[in-house]
C-alpha cells in the first residue's frame, strides 16, 4: 500500500471514530433531556423533605411528645442531602414547638439498598412514650409477625421518606394498614423537566415528591409481582 491510500485509511479512521463519539454523545444528551430527574443534591430540595417531614409529625404528637430521628451517620462518608434533610426537621421543629428527642445515626454501605435491621427499629418503638413521634429519614419499619407481637395496640407513630424504588420494594399500604406507618414522602411520578426558580423549599419539594396518608394510598405506585402476591413485609 502506498503512503497516499495509508493516510486516507487512516483519515477515514478517525471520522468513524469522530462521528461514532458525536453519536453516543447526542444518545447521552437526549438522555438527560427527556429523563427527568430531581436535581441532586439541591439543598432546597431536601431542606423541604425534612420541613414536610415534620409538618406531618406535628399533628400526631401528644402533649410532651418529643421527635425521635432516625437518619444517616455522615460523620465518616458526607451526605449532603442529609445534612439538608436535617436542617429543614430542625428549623421546622423549632417552628412548630416540638422537641428532638433522640437522633438515632445508622452508617449504611451507600452500595445497598436503605434500610433500618427491623431489630433496631423495633427497640426504637419500644422506647417511645406516648405523645412521642417517630421521623425516619431511611424509610419504614419492616417488622416481622413475631417482632409486631411485641408492641402494643398503639406503637409510636411513624413518618417516614420512602424515596426512589422503595415504594415498588416495601408494601407500604400494609404497614399503613398495620398502623406501623402514619405518613410516607414519595417520589412524584411526573416531575418537572425544569425545576423550579424559586427560592421556597415547599416548592422544590412540591415539584419532586408527594405525602402519602391514609387518605391518598390509592396514589402509590402499584408494588413489585412478588408483593401483589402475598410477600407482605
Amino acid at each position: 500500500m502506498v503512503q497516499g491510500d495509508s493516510s486516507i485509511v487512516q483519515a477515514g479512521r478517525i471520522k468513524i471514530v469522530v462521528g461514532l463519539a458525536l453519536v453516543a454523545g447526542s444518545a447521552i444528551s437526549l438522555y438527560l433531556y427527556f429523563t427527568p430527574r430531581p436535581p441532586l443534591p439541591e439543598p432546597l430540595l431536601h431542606e423541604g423533605i425534612g420541613r414536610v417531614l415534620v409538618q406531618q409529625a406535628a399533628p400526631l404528637a401528644g402533649p410532651g411528645g418529643r421527635i425521635t430521628l432516625i437518619r444517616r451517620d455522615t460523620s465518616m462518608t458526607p451526605n449532603p442531602a442529609t445534612e439538608a434533610q436535617v436542617r429543614g426537621v430542625v428549623a421546622a421543629a423549632r417552628q412548630a414547638g416540638l422537641v428532638i428527642g433522640t437522633t438515632n445515626t445508622l452508617r449504611l454501605d451507600p452500595l445497598r439498598l436503605v434500610r433500618v435491621a427491623p431489630n433496631d427499629f423495633l427497640d426504637w418503638l419500644r422506647r417511645q412514650k406516648e405523645g412521642d413521634v417517630i421521623i425516619s429519614l431511611l424509610g419504614p419499619p419492616l417488622l416481622g409477625p413475631a417482632q409486631r407481637k411485641q408492641l402494643g395496640e398503639h406503637p409510636a407513630p411513624v413518618v417516614a421518606l420512602c424515596s426512589g424504588d422503595m415504594p415498588r420494594q416495601v408494601d407500604l399500604k400494609a404497614l399503613f394498614e398495620m398502623g406501623l406507618l402514619h405518613a410516607a414522602v414519595v417520589d412524584r411520578p411526573d416531575p418537572p423537566m425544569v425545576p423550579p426558580k424559586s427560592k421556597d423549599p415547599q416548592s422544590w419539594f412540591d415539584a419532586y415528591y408527594q405525602v402519602i396518608t391514609r387518605d391518598n394510598l390509592n396514589d402509590l405506585p402499584s408494588p413489585s409481582p412478588s408483593l401483589q402476591h402475598g410477600n407482605h413485609p
